[in-house]
């Protein structure tokens, strides 16, 4: 990967600190933004924070790869997971509610979208959200959600698995990484050797 950040975003504590926000700002309206979310739960058949926000980890780490000769740049998401059971479940009824919205909808309104259950071998069961533009893949594989192509699965998988790379080999990132005060709470870094070639490339592409 040439493009990669790391955040540490406890999104339970977020969610909190609007509510208390909301609260110190006018008591009646945090009375409001509950009963909202309350009414959110029911529609949605579970608990927001609790069967989602709370079962989130608080490390997200996103990378990049570089574009192939297809044109296509391998992007992925990992966010750690607390609870993947509960996460797992919850994923579930969301797959489940969006994957039946999109066959009620009527014929009259054409809609280029779809998502599809898939064995991926060497990951095992995938969920795919197909647009006209793009695809975007996602499974829960031990304590991570893990999102990308259903093609580039299978390399994230292993590199949860066994681990036999890691940015830090790079070594201008690592220097980059150690000389950071303690505290921080997201690191972003690109290649540019790797990423102002590809750039190039692509504009190649859209002059011809």
């Amino acid at each position: 990967a040439f493009d990669a950040s790391v955040v540490h975003l406890d999104m339970h504590d977020v969610y909190g600190e609007v509510r208390t926000a909301v609260g110190k700002i006018d008591p009646d309206t945090q009375k409001t933004f509950d009963q909202q979310v309350a009414m959110v739960n029911q529609a949605a058949g579970f608990n927001i924070d609790t069967d989602l926000l709370q079962t989130l980890g608080e490390t997200i780490v996103t990378y990049r790869a570089p574009i192939s000769d297809a044109a296509i740049a391998p992007a992925a998401v990992l966010i750690k997971l607390r609870d993947p059971k509960t996460f797992s479940a919850t994923l579930t009824k969301i797959e489940a509610k969006a994957s039946a919205a999109l066959k009620a909808m009527p014929p009259s309104i054409p809609v280029a979208m779809s998502l599809e259950s898939r064995d991926v071998p060497g990951v095992g069961p995938v969920m795919i959200f197909h647009t006209a533009q793009a695809s975007v893949a996602w499974t829960v594989h031990g304590d991570y959600l893990c999102v990308s192509t259903s093609e580039a699965l299978k390399p994230i998988v292993d590199q949860v698995d066994h681990g036999t790379s890691s940015i830090l080999d790079n070594a201008d990132f690592a220097r980059l990484y150690h000389a950071l005060p303690a505290g921080v709470s997201s690191v972003a870094f690109r290649d540019p050797a790797k990423s102002y070639p590809e750039l190039y490339r692509v504009t190649q592409g859209l002059a011809m």
